[in-house]
């Protein structure tokens, strides 16, 4: 290659094009993949934040169900206390 462009300058020039656009090429392909990237990471955190929505959403169907059945059904004895309104004499 030295001897081909030590005999025809043009050569020189023609390759050096070419570079430019390996380089920009490159630059762009560093811009694609640091978009992709940020996707990847936004896509991550939103499931992460909807995997522990759903976990909280367990834990707390577990902790109601667990606390009806200790308490033979009855939340808190809201019902007894509604029902015992309504039944009440004037």
């Amino acid at each position: 290659m030295a001897i081909i462009c030590a005999l025809n300058p043009s050569v020189y020039v023609r390759a050096r094009p070419e570079k430019r656009q390996i380089g920009k090429a490159a630059k762009m392909l560093k811009k694609v993949s640091t978009n992709i990237k940020a996707a990847v990471v936004l896509i991550v955190t939103e499931n992460a934040a909807a995997l522990r929505m759903f976990v909280r959403n367990v834990t707390n169907s577990v902790f109601k169900s667990v606390s009806k059945s200790a308490t033979g059904g009855r939340s808190g004895g809201t019902k007894r206390g509604h029902n015992s309104e309504r039944n009440r004499k004037c």
